[in-house]
């Protein structure tokens, strides 16, 4: 289970944080969850985790988007 929280600066009622989380280019989890007020959480399943050593570094890389209905208000990409 990954969890993420996000701090929005100008919330509008009806913001939506989305988040995708890909594996070597494949898509392994996504979730969004509305806004509420200046924090949003969401929570979502990793398929087929791979955990991370010395020897298999392994690293997912995130994009979260935040959106007013269609409109793409800001994105983020990182890793982990």
């Amino acid at each position: 289970l990954v969890r993420m929280d996000a701090r929005i600066v100008r919330p509008k009622a009806g913001q939506v944080l989305q988040a995708t989380v890909k594996y070597r280019e494949q898509v392994v989890g996504q979730a969004q969850a509305t806004a509420e007020g200046h924090r949003v959480s969401l929570s979502m399943t990793v398929n087929d985790p791979k955990l991370w050593n010395v020897g298999q570094p392994n690293l997912y890389d995130v994009t979260l988007e935040l959106r007013s209905g269609n409109q793409l208000l800001d994105r983020v990409q990182t890793y982990y």
